[in-house]
């Protein structure tokens, strides 16, 4: 009698340590995860954050014509295009970001999206400042992570 509660007691101990075991083994797969996402992060980080500048350096002397001028069409399609631009490097930098970086990504393109419908000079001008926000919130990330593990 004595031998079954012994062998249900080990059956039961034998349940509750693979329940730990999974757990964790599941915050591993996570922190793995996230370390592998910081590492592309940094890796990819500065040669996104360049190449946004460069688009919003372009963008900028494009609204400065746009502006000076009345109405012309190939400035507006210039515009269209550097927004374009700057919209493929979002993109690829939304599945790397986390937090407030990548919500600054996520409307960031939607800006971008919504004068791709519509083209105004002042949707144009707030889509800018919400980049050049953006640049910034990157490059002191790209400090922050200097002092990261």
């Amino acid at each position: 009698m004595e031998s079954q509660y012994i062998w249900s007691w080990v059956g039961s101990i034998g349940a509750i340590c693979s329940v730990f075991g999974l757990s964790v083994s599941l915050y591993v797969l996570s922190e793995l995860r996230r370390l592998r996402a910081d590492f592309l992060l940094r890796g990819t980080l500065p040669l996104s954050r360049r190449a946004l500048e460069v688009h919003l350096g372009d963008l900028s002397d494009a609204l400065e014509l746009l502006f000076q001028t009345r109405e012309d069409a190939d400035i507006d399609r210039q515009v269209l295009i550097i927004l374009s631009k700057c919209r493929g490097a979002l993109v690829n930098l939304r599945e790397k970001t986390r937090g407030n970086e990548k919500k600054l990504v996520k409307r960031s393109i939607r800006s971008i999206d919504r004068l791709n419908k519509g083209f105004s000079k002042t949707g144009v001008s707030e889509t800018q400042r919400i980049l050049e926000e953006l640049v910034i919130a990157l490059g002191l990330y790209a400090e922050d992570a200097k002092w990261r593990l």
